[in-house]
């Protein structure tokens, strides 16, 4: 299924399901990772959880990673006008 013959819910949860993915493969303790998503009317914010030993390298120099995961989304959100931020990581 192509995400522009999606429903916004579904392509939010996608969306969730990438970056929880991402950060669980960048960290020790995998199962600790939660995602969650707050979704407003053209912005989706993820707020991450995860052991606090494991955001430096979740995160990446500088953020780097964050970055680019956002960059991954844009594509994703962009049929249905969404904007993707991964704002917080405790």
């Amino acid at each position: 299924m192509l995400t522009g013959e999606m429903s916004k819910e579904e392509v939010v949860e996608m969306a969730r399901h990438l970056v929880e993915t991402t950060f669980r493969c960048l960290v020790d303790a995998p199962d600790e990772v939660v995602v969650r998503a707050s979704v407003g009317t053209n912005t989706v914010i993820f707020s991450v959880s995860m052991r606090s030993d494991d955001k430096g390298r979740a995160l990446g120099k500088g953020g780097s990673y964050k970055r680019l995961l956002e960059e991954l989304l844009k594509p994703i959100g962009g049929n249905h006008g969404l904007r993707y931020v991964v704002d917080r990581i405790d």
